[in-house]
């Protein structure tokens, strides 16, 4: 019989009979085995395997260090972070307080500035003889007033002067209607008076335009 055919007949026959003589040995092998494995739970550890022990005990611990230590550095950081935060915060506050009391101081200047020119205008004012004596304002109407005034050979500088002792929008008012007059070289009364009502009108309204008289 060739081996070619006699080979697969021995695994399919034989392997049973092998198995079952090979049983006991392996039982005896794990026997050993588990001998062995008892064994070495009964011996002390050595050396070597406390070692190892504290190796990894030592390496638990730094690594417990090592986040303690980035916890405080982190929160050190944090407040670091934040007293800088309330300084910038504090500087620029600081900084707006001092530009804001310089813009309120030079505010303040202009005021009394302004203030003490409008003391000195109407103390000069009140101080000029008057310009044209003897005409009633009542009578003649603003615009008439200016009118017959101007008619006296008063100039249109003498007459703004003494603006300077009203209140400022009578100040202004009043200097329109002069302008006016003056602008137009008006001699009559009655459209002096007209000027005067046109200006005094547009005024109240803010829609005051230069027209031709």
């Amino acid at each position: 019989m060739k081996l070619s055919l006699v080979f697969p007949l021995v695994l399919l026959f034989a392997v049973p009979a092998v198995h079952a003589q090979t049983n006991p040995i392996f039982g005896a092998l794990q026997s050993v085995q588990s001998a062995i494995t008892q064994t070495k739970k009964l011996l002390p550890q050595t050396p070597e395997s406390n070692a190892a022990g504290d190796a990894q005990q030592s390496m638990t611990e730094n690594e417990k260090q090592a986040q303690e230590d980035s916890a405080r550095i982190s929160a050190a950081d944090q407040a670091q972070y934040q007293a800088q935060t309330q300084r910038r915060q504090a500087a620029s506050k600081q900084a707006s307080d001092q530009a804001d009391a310089e813009a309120l101081a030079v505010e303040n200047a202009s005021i009394r500035r302004d203030a003490e020119r409008q003391q000195q205008a109407v103390a000069q004012a009140k101080a000029m003889p008057p310009l044209c004596p003897g005409l009633d304002a009542n009578k003649l109407g603003v615009g008439g007033f200016f009118v017959a005034c101007k008619n006296k050979g008063a100039t249109e500088p003498q007459m703004l002067a003494r603006l300077g002792a009203l209140p400022m929008m009578q100040q202004a008012l009043y200097t329109d209607i002069i302008q006016d007059i003056y602008d137009n070289n008006i001699t009559d009364i009655k459209k002096g008076n007209a000027i005067a009502e046109y200006d005094i009108r547009c005024t109240a309204q803010n829609n005051c335009k230069r027209i031709a008289w």
